[in-house]
């Protein structure tokens, strides 16, 4: 495997914008994500994920919600955010 992906924190840190498209396509040729998700929204999921610190996988699957063509975290996420932040 290339250098393309590399530990950072115990989690997958992406240095490049190839890697998030590769991750970003398996996501979605697996079918797992949200029906209206498609390949540019999984990147940007996992790229704004990687920016607050979260994992790639809980990006994608756990962590927010396009409402309107936005991403919005959802409550829980929001949450547990704020709680580690104290």
């Amino acid at each position: 495997m290339s250098n393309a992906l590399v530990k950072s924190q115990s989690m997958i840190a992406f240095n490049d914008i190839d890697s998030v498209m590769r991750f970003a396509s398996i996501a979605v040729q697996s079918g797992k994500l949200p029906k209206d998700w498609n390949l540019e929204t999984a990147a940007m999921a996992l790229m704004y994920g990687q920016e607050l610190g979260i994992p790639p996988l809980k990006s994608l699957y756990e962590t927010f919600d396009v409402i309107t063509g936005k991403f919005s975290l959802k409550p829980g996420v929001m949450n547990a955010m704020i709680r580690k932040a104290k």
